[in-house]
């Protein structure tokens, strides 16, 4: 086992949901379960998960203020925590988040208590071109997770193959949805290392159901073979710069997709694939919720590896 020590590692919280299926009137990602906000069980997670020095939280516009009480202070998340507003899909959304990371990356400002939606502070110039924030009250945030990856005696593993080429901190971007609260450290191990691996990876959980093709008039025209194929989830995990140019080339294209994995695909990248987890559920609809609150009452608390 070889330990990365010299790379950053960044969350991007995705929350912009208006939660239609749900029948909700207020959005999903505020809905409580068993009197816990969804979103802030998402962020507790990867706020204790240490590596992470900070997330990036992106919310519709007009919630950011609602959030900031509710959730990002309510629940002691300041320290790691900066809000940005999401765009009208979910790729426009992401892009924003991987923008933030990126200012943050390059800035000259430590990973600590940055809130820029909600706070008003002096800024300076970094070394990137970007305004940041300047306050001396910023705290570190350590490293106590030690990230280590299997070597590959037959390849050079992705992380050392960069670092080689240009002396640079390999950055690290883990993409999630906010409204998958039971995400826990191991599976966010995985991901890291498979980053450190490959570049790119993705949790994914075999598909257990039968499946069919319809045809046009509604009858069963065939049996779809499901050996090798995969329901993926969430966190995806990718080299900073590998996804922010799949995003970039795909706003150029005008190529849309459903994950952020599909997009660094099509820049010819290959991504990875580790082991997911069942529990780890998108809360969309009702029955989701009930789901929720059984998994819940069973203790699962996330931080398990």
């Amino acid at each position: 086992m070889k330990h990365m020590k010299d790379c950053e590692i960044y969350a991007v919280i995705v929350a912009g949901g208006k939660g239609l299926r749900m029948g909700s009137e207020i959005r999903k990602q505020y809905i409580k379960i068993s009197g816990i906000p969804v979103l802030a069980r998402t962020l507790d997670i990867f706020s204790s998960f240490e590596s992470i020095g900070k997330i990036v939280l992106v919310i519709p516009k007009d919630d950011m203020q609602y959030c900031f009480d509710n959730i990002v202070s309510s629940h002691s998340l300041n320290g790691k925590v900066c809000m940005v507003s999401g765009g009208s899909e979910r790729q426009h959304s992401v892009m924003n988040g991987l923008e933030k990371v990126k200012e943050l990356s390059c800035s000259k400002t430590p990973v600590g208590n940055i809130n820029d939606s909600c706070h008003q502070k002096k800024t300076t110039q970094s070394s990137c071109g970007h305004s940041t924030i300047d306050d001396s009250s910023v705290s570190y945030t350590t490293n106590k997770n030690s990230i280590s990856y299997a070597a590959n005696k037959s390849s050079i593993p992705y992380a050392a193959n960069k670092y080689a080429a240009n002396k640079k901190k390999l950055k690290i971007v883990l993409i999630h949805d906010g409204v998958r609260p039971f995400v826990d450290h191991g599976l966010i191990s995985r991901c890291i290392a498979g980053v450190l691996e490959h570049g790119a990876c993705i949790p994914a959980v075999p598909v257990a159901d039968t499946l069919k093709r319809k045809d046009s008039d509604g009858f069963v025209s065939e049996v779809v073979d499901r050996e090798n194929l995969y329901q993926v989830q969430t966190p995806q995990a990718f080299d900073l710069d590998l996804v922010i140019k799949a995003h970039e080339q795909a706003l150029i294209s005008g190529i849309s997709a459903t994950d952020d994995a599909s997009l660094v695909e099509k820049t010819g990248a290959r991504v990875f694939m580790t082991s997911g987890l069942a529990r780890n559920i998108k809360i969309t609809t009702k029955e989701d919720l009930l789901f929720a609150e059984y998994v819940v009452s069973m203790g699962v608390k996330g931080y398990s590896c």
